[in-house]
Formats: structure tokens, sequence, C-alpha cells
């Protein structure tokens, strides 16, 4: 099946493109990765699987991801070592890889107290560690590290340049869809990734389907609410929404998703 000529690949990886891989990306760039380096990928939810494919295509040479769930196949995004420990067990796992060095770069794509002190446990010294999105560290300080960069990924700037690799097909970013479903089970999509029994969820609309206005609603899991997409960008709706509870659940998470 196609849509204007591209495939149903290529439709998966332009969504994942505008959301997930553009955080990815920002943690290996953020984290300065460069052609043969080592790097650690805390994390193996969409954002870290991303980070793994982003320093694959920044020229890393070793590529450990800190994955807990092998059926997520982490090497198949471009890991070179699988590390399925958490906590202090990962630091001595990839410490033990690295011949005691650590890692040039370490990219925290989680967002809790346990990652982020993992990512600062395995970074080698002078080296950086890239984290990404919005945290919620309850304990972490940041003045243990000389060494962090990140923050919100500045997806516009990335798009240009990864857009092409997607037409070109030498990324395949849809991969992290796992489950799809449509608008009348948007519930079931957030389900499938709170419990973890999906990576990603990917809606699909069909040519018959009528939206409410604004017409487009684009459904991002980690910031627990819907934003209309209108003429003047996307919004938070409502305001006044009180965090859900799966919010307080993922704040309380120790290892990586």
């Amino acid at each position: 099946m196609s849509v204007d000529g591209f495939t149903d690949a290529q439709l998966a990886s332009f969504t994942a493109l505008s959301d997930v891989m553009c955080a990815g990306y920002h943690a290996a760039v953020s984290a300065g990765v460069k052609q043969g380096d080592t790097v650690a990928v805390v994390g193996d939810g969409a954002v870290g699987l991303s980070a793994v494919l982003a320093a694959k295509l920044l020229g890393a040479g070793r590529i450990i991801a800190l994955s807990r769930h092998t059926d997520r196949q982490a090497k198949e995004f471009g890991a070179t070592d699988i590390v399925t420990e958490c906590g202090d067990e990962a630091v001595t796992a990839v410490l033990r890889l690295t011949d005691g060095a650590g890692v040039d770069a370490a990219l925290e794509c989680v967002g809790t107290d346990q990652p982020i002190e993992t990512a600062a446990g395995i970074v080698r010294a002078s080296g950086m560690i890239g984290a990404v999105g919005v945290p919620l560290y309850e304990k972490f300080e940041y003045k243990t590290l000389f060494g962090n960069k990140g923050g919100v990924a500045p997806a516009r700037h990335y798009i240009p340049e990864l857009l092409q690799h997607v037409l070109d097909r030498t990324i395949n970013l849809g991969r992290v869809f796992d489950h799809s479903t449509d608008l009348d089970h948007v519930a079931d999509a957030y389900a499938a990734m709170d419990e973890v029994r999906a990576i990603k969820s990917l809606l699909t609309v069909s040519s018959t389907t009528v939206l409410p206005a604004p017409a487009v609603w684009c459904v991002a899991h980690q910031a627990d609410g819907l934003f209309p997409l209108g003429e003047e960008g996307p919004s938070r709706v409502p305001a006044h929404r009180p965090a859900s509870p799966n919010a307080t659940r993922r704040r309380q998470r120790r290892c990586p998703r």
C-alpha cells in the first residue's frame, strides 16, 4: 500500500521523525557522538531505540544498549552490545565491557533518577552525557556532573537533515511502532505503552474518519495529554487538566523501561 508514492513504512518513519527520532538524535548530538566513539544508551523505549539509531548514523564504533527487554531487539537498530542489568549492576557490566574506562558518550533517554545516575557512572572521564526531554529527577543533582547537555529536542532543526535519510531509505524509523490501532481505541494504545506491551503505538486514520476541530490531533504518550495542532501551532488541552495516575507511576520507576 502507498499514499502519494510513499509506502506504509515510509509514512510510519515520517511520523517517528516528527517526534521520537529527533529526541534520540538530540541526545546523540548533545553528547557529541562522533566517528568511532563508544556510546551507551540508557533506556530502550522509542526514544532510546532512536538514540541507538542516531549513534549509528553519526558513526559510533560501538553502541551498548542498556535494554531490559530483549524482545525489543536493540541490535536491529544498531546496538553492538546489550546490557540487561540496571542500577549498579549495569554500571559494573558496562565498565567490564570497556575495560574499566567507561564510554565516550552516554545517552540518557528515560528521565528518572536511576537512569541518569547510571549514565554518570558509565561515562569516562571528560566524556559527555546527552540527557533529553523534560526530566523527572527527584534526587539527582546536575552539579555532580561537568559534562551534561540535552533538554527538549529542536525537532524543526533536525528534520530536514534526517528526512533525506528516510527518503533515501537509509534508516527505517517506523520500526519503533509495534502496535497499531484506530482512533476508537486510543485508550488501548496508551494502555499498551503504559503496560510495556508496546514500544510505541501508531494511530491510523481512515479517509472516512470525521475529526473534531481542530482537524488534526497528535497523541503524545510521554506528555500525558492531547495536543491540538491548529493554525497557531500546538497547545496543551486543557491547561488545568490534573496529572494522571500514570504520570506518578512513571516518576516512581527505577529501571528504564
